[in-house]
């Protein structure tokens, strides 16, 4: 989220979108590329908890909780394409 939000308001702050709209480069080029920046570092932020997520509840002894823990690496893939599936379903602003 902090990326989204520096992509715009950061670069009013910083003054460095107006020299950025005075490229050659269409704003919806200019818009498109923040966009799949912004989706590009939260897909590997979700993939980093996914795998922190199988690997913690691999450490906890199963002895101490009264069910299993283990995360199935194919449940991964699939709560990983119901987040993908969820981000593209949402209709743009």
């Amino acid at each position: 989220m902090q990326l989204a939000i520096d992509a715009t308001a950061g670069e009013r702050e910083r003054q460095s979108l107006e020299p950025l709209l005075a490229t050659p480069a269409t704003r919806a080029e200019i818009i498109s590329g923040k966009i799949l920046a912004t989706a590009a570092f939260t897909l590997l932020s979700v993939l980093a908890t996914l795998v922190m997520y199988r690997l913690a509840f691999a450490l906890v002894p199963a002895e101490r909780v009264d069910m299993s823990l283990a995360v199935p690496v194919d449940a991964l893939g699939l709560l990983l394409l119901v987040i993908l599936r969820s981000c593209c379903s949402v209709p743009p602003c």
